[in-house]
């Protein structure tokens, strides 16, 4: 009887070892909530050091990784720690470091090791290699004002190649009045710098100014903020310029002569109507029946007549050119 007992209650207490044991096990914490644990206290007691070492050290990234490395990165940006962040960011093995918190680290350092980009663009022999350098640096930010000192810089330096035949050909900030093109001439202009001055030695100097890949760009944003600007002081003084402008350059003057309503442009204008362009045809009779006379109207005519020029509409053939030119006959003829 007595054996009996003692069985039973070794059986007893089995089961009760067994259950506390289950009830353990199922209350136990994982090693990653524990570690998790340990990030919310270094976080709370601002141990920053310690979630740094989190942040670079795991092994695996996972959810504990990225909150220490969240926690770690915001805080070097609000302390503006310019050396841990650069330390980072130059980091290319990254190890487990989030992406986002990685991307973070370098964003905030490069904008943090910006500014007085004057001094930094200073020296005339590296100007081109340290204007890349620092465009490249800088590229998730706001890359404008390195342009603008470089031209700045460019100017100083007298390097007329540079500022009217590479830095104004930037097509960024997209299309007219915010292209880069056009916005740097307005930061010059407010500065006092005189951009006809230099303008005029890089046309003086090359044989073929503007004639670069880009460079129908440069002159477009070049005539379109003198256009904005209203820069109509005698603009018959640019006629002197046009035998050495390629098509794009010619034409898009003929605009601004156009806009300044520079009648000693006629001659010029009318030999515009020689152009094989469409567009620089169809801007000549609108500038010669503005400003021309009956003595223009011969070339007029017999574009208004046999240009080839057509875009269907509505399975139509419409000759806009001859259109054009049309109308700025008959406004010559209203006008005489």
């Amino acid at each position: 009887m007595k054996s009996i007992l003692f069985k039973t209650t070794l059986s007893l207490f089995a089961l009760l070892a067994l259950s506390s044991g289950l009830a353990m096990a199922q209350n136990a914490i994982s090693p990653a909530d524990a570690k998790m644990s340990t990030v919310m206290a270094a976080e709370s007691n601002g141990d920053f050091d310690y979630l740094g070492k989190v942040c670079q050290r795991e092994v695996n990234a996972n959810h504990v990784t990225d909150k220490a490395c969240t926690v770690w990165v915001n805080h070097l940006k609000k302390t503006k720690d310019a050396a841990a962040l650069e330390k980072i960011c130059t980091n290319k093995r990254k190890k487990s470091m989030p992406t986002h918190a990685f991307n973070a680290a370098c964003r905030e350092y490069k904008r943090l090791s910006g500014g007085n980009w004057d001094a930094k663009l200073a020296n005339c022999a590296s100007l081109p290699a340290d204007y890349e350098k620092q465009m490249k640096k800088h590229e998730d930010t706001n890359t404008f004002p390195i342009h603008v000192a470089a031209a700045k810089s460019a100017f100083k330096c007298k390097n007329w190649n540079y500022l009217y035949g590479d830095l104004l050909n930037n097509r960024g900030g997209g299309s007219n009045l915010q292209a880069w093109g056009v916005r740097i001439l307005r930061k010059l202009d407010k500065e006092k710098i005189d951009i006809f001055a230099g303008l005029d030695a890089y046309i003086q100097a090359n044989k073929a100014p503007f004639g670069s890949k880009y460079g129908c760009q440069a002159v477009i944003h070049l005539t379109k903020w003198m256009i904005a600007d209203k820069k109509y002081d005698k603009p018959e003084k640019f006629l002197k310029y046009m035998k050495k402008l390629t098509g794009c350059g010619k034409a898009q003057f003929g605009n601004y002569f156009h806009a300044s309503k520079c009648k000693k442009a006629n001659k010029f204008m009318y030999g515009l109507l020689k152009s094989q362009d469409p567009k620089t045809k169809s801007q000549a009779c609108r500038y010669l029946g503005d400003l021309g006379s009956k003595k223009h109207l011969k070339r007029m005519r017999a574009i208004s007549k046999s240009d080839p020029t057509f875009v269907i509409k509505k399975r139509v053939k419409v000759y806009w050119v001859r259109d054009t030119c049309k109308a700025a006959i008959q406004n010559i003829k209203n006008r005489k």
